[in-house]
């Protein structure tokens, strides 16, 4: 992680909440006076039909939308609306003909050599029958939502996933209520920053110091 960025990246299918309680967390951070940014993966500029079509050309655009807002940034809570994962399983996804995923892994660890690792990565997921209500109901209904709801797509992504679970990686159920959800994700963030600052990897109390002292708060 870079020293003076804390960054949390949602993941998930379409239809589970990245979008909603990645803006709902910006909220309650600026509601504790800690400095974020929001973006969604495609942020920096637009994407072209051919960009969109092709799956190298697709993967290079996010991942620099993603290094020009890393390069934005200093001393601020960084929230991602999809991040490298997304990059990554879209491009395997269309190379692989739904194929193996075996090695999604050590390929994101490789790419996260030379770019920044999110801090917290939180995989949000729900039921199928929230998920299709949440994708039909978007302003503008695409052939990408569409083929999100396909099984097929579906158990790639739960697949692809499982392969990238390590430390910083939790899943969250966002069937519940959005109150719970947000408590939980706020506890999360407080818990890997406290534990950052005990293995010196980061001088949490001096960077986000309204954050740490809202561990009473998130407790109650």
């Amino acid at each position: 992680m870079s020293l003076n960025n804390f960054i949390i990246a949602f993941e998930g299918l379409d239809g589970t909440g990245k979008t909603l309680f990645s803006s709902i967390i910006s909220d309650e951070l600026d509601k504790l006076n800690v400095s974020n940014k929001r973006w969604p993966i495609d942020s920096h500029g637009t994407i072209t039909t051919r960009e969109m079509l092709d799956a190298d050309l697709s993967y290079a655009y996010y991942v620099n939308s993603i290094r020009t807002r890393l390069a934005e940034a200093t001393k601020e809570v960084l929230i991602f609306d999809r991040y490298l994962p997304s990059a990554l399983g879209y491009q395997k996804l269309r190379k692989s003909s739904f194929g193996s995923i075996v090695f999604a892994k050590s390929e994101l660890n490789k790419i996260y050599q030379s770019i920044v690792k999110p801090d917290l990565t939180i995989v949000l997921h729900s039921s199928e029958k929230v998920r299709r209500k949440r994708v039909l109901s978007k302003p503008t209904v695409d052939q990408y939502d569409i083929d999100s709801l396909e099984i097929k797509n579906k158990n790639f992504w739960c697949d692809f996933y499982s392969t990238i679970i390590d430390e910083s990686v939790i899943f969250l159920d966002t069937t519940r209520s959005k109150e719970d959800i947000t408590r939980e994700i706020l506890k999360e963030i407080l818990s890997t920053l406290h534990n950052q600052k005990k293995h010196n990897s980061l001088k949490s109390a001096e960077l986000y110091p309204d954050l740490v002292e809202s561990n009473r708060i998130l407790s109650m």
